[in-house]
């Protein structure tokens, strides 16, 4: 809430004129020796000065004290409005809901009812196709064997033979060392002065998330409205796991897709917080993201033009935003969820400034 002009000079409403001239000579004490290295104490002087200005003068005071009076006034109004709008808010939100429960309960009695009809007619249908698809998969595997153990009687002698001529092939090791953008893309006489940090709020994909606790819990405790009549279906898998096909529900298998989908959205987030970088040189602005499809952005100093940080509500309370770079052309750079934006900010705009400096000289 910002402060009036009374609160600016310490005073009370009913100050002299003697207080007003007492209270600017006080501040000005306090703040004139600060605004010239200060940028802050420079506005809070300029404040006090304008203050001054209309406390000083008998009619702009007058006319500021009946705006106060009235924004007063307006403020108590809205209170009151906003009080009657919460008292009819909740006895119509009370008389809507014992609405809705009453005919929520009727209209559940027909949804199970005719679920449980669909759900006997979906089953017999599954079962009749099941079995004929049964029959024909057991037919094509047993010509498919008899065929397989014949050839690989035939060829067990040759392959014996020309794997015993084949020579070996050589054993070959391969050392893969981690490096970092600012390491290997440094120039001559650069330095890094700042390189910022991802937040771990970066992992909290809302979908993925979803994704994952919901098909999880219903994988683990397989709720009671599902029923354990419900269609299943064969999978093929190794035979190290097992010879005969894996009978699998349905809703099951869908279930694990889901969470397939949703571990694998987190396993994106997370490989593109932890190879996100974002730093400042002495000469450029370098920016490095991907694993497998690598982006990097080198931008220099004297192409810089502007910086834009946007925080959402919980970006203020985690201190953390999203971070848009602005060079020469209008060619942006977004990077989210940065930790401390505006001391990134702070140091960029002194790097450039020094830049500038070196650069006129």
């Amino acid at each position: 809430m910002s402060k009036n002009l009374y609160q600016i000079l310490e005073l009370s409403q009913d100050a002299t004129y003697k207080q007003v001239k007492a209270a600017m000579i006080r501040l000005g004490k306090i703040y004139a020796p600060q605004a010239q290295t200060n940028e802050n104490a420079r506005a809070d002087f300029n404040k006090i000065k304008e203050a001054y200005q209309v406390l000083s003068n008998p009619y702009q005071r007058a006319h500021y004290d009946d705006s106060l009076t009235e924004n007063e006034e307006k403020n108590q109004n809205i209170k009151k409005y906003g009080r009657y709008f919460v008292k009819t808010w909740k006895k119509g939100w009370q008389v809507s809901k014992k609405w809705v429960i009453a005919g929520w309960q009727v209209r559940k009695k027909w949804v199970i009812s005719g679920w449980q009809v669909s759900k006997r007619w979906l089953i017999e249908r599954w079962q009749m196709s099941q079995r004929s698809f049964i029959e024909n998969r057991v037919i094509r595997e047993q010509q498919v064997i008899k065929k397989s153990e014949n050839a690989k009687k035939l060829n067990a002698k040759k392959l014996s033979v020309t794997n015993k001529k084949l020579p070996k092939p050589p054993s070959t090791t391969k050392s893969s060392k981690a490096t970092k953008l600012n390491k290997n893309i440094l120039i001559t006489d650069e330095k890094i002065i700042y390189q910022a940090k991802t937040h771990w709020f970066f992992y909290l994909d809302l979908g993925a998330v979803l994704l994952v606790i919901l098909s999880s819990y219903f994988l683990a405790f397989a709720p009671a409205f599902i029923g354990e009549d419900m269609p299943t279906v064969l999978i093929w898998v190794p035979k190290l796991i097992s010879r005969d096909l894996l009978e699998i529900a349905v809703w099951r298998l869908g279930l694990m897709a889901l969470l397939f989908v949703g571990l694998m959205m987190l396993w994106e987030v997370f490989v593109i917080k932890q190879t996100t970088e974002l730093g400042i040189t002495s000469k450029r602005v370098l920016f490095k993201c991907g694993l497998l499809s690598r982006t990097i952005i080198e931008l220099k100093l004297s192409r810089f033009e502007s910086i834009t940080i946007r925080q959402g509500p919980l970006g203020i309370i985690f201190n953390y935003g999203t971070i848009t770079i602005t060079g020469m052309g209008g060619v942006k750079t977004i990077v989210p969820n940065i930790v401390t934006p505006s001391r990134f900010k702070k140091i960029l705009w002194n790097v450039v400034d020094k830049y500038e400096n070196v650069a006129y000289w």
